[in-house]
């Protein structure tokens, strides 16, 4: 009898331990690091080339400047600009945008023709 009781109270510990187990698993499930979408900028004295030039909408965006020109250069995006960049440094901004469109991004300090651009920003949910 005693050996029967163990027997049971062992299995009723094991499942509780599964259930409590189970419950905490679609927890983790759901949280986690926010998505991530890298956009790389290199500003040269002719110009810029941003790659990708699209991008999600409400994803968190990672922009990564280069100054590859000899001159010293910055990088403005929807309000947010870099610091003024010398020739090989590096500079980020971090920022998601909110609505779709076309942003307009530009560099303002010595810089001449091609020295701005648009990203286009686009949702999965409801079309573009």
């Amino acid at each position: 009898m005693l050996a029967r009781l163990m027997t049971v109270a062992v299995t009723a510990v094991a499942a509780s331990a599964t259930l409590v187990g189970g419950a905490a698993a679609p927890a983790l499930a759901t949280t986690g690091v926010d998505p991530l979408q890298k956009v790389s900028v290199r500003i040269t004295d002719n110009g810029i080339v941003v790659s990708p030039k699209r991008v999600e909408r409400a994803i968190t965006v990672w922009f990564r400047v280069v100054n590859d020109g000899k001159k010293e250069h910055d990088f403005r995006v929807a309000g947010l600009k870099t610091k003024p960049l010398k020739h090989g440094q590096v500079d980020h901004i971090v920022m998601s945008f909110e609505d779709r469109g076309a942003f307009a991004y530009r560099c303002v300090l010595n810089c001449g023709r091609g020295s701005a651009g648009s990203i286009a920003v686009f949702s999965t949910i409801g079309g573009e």
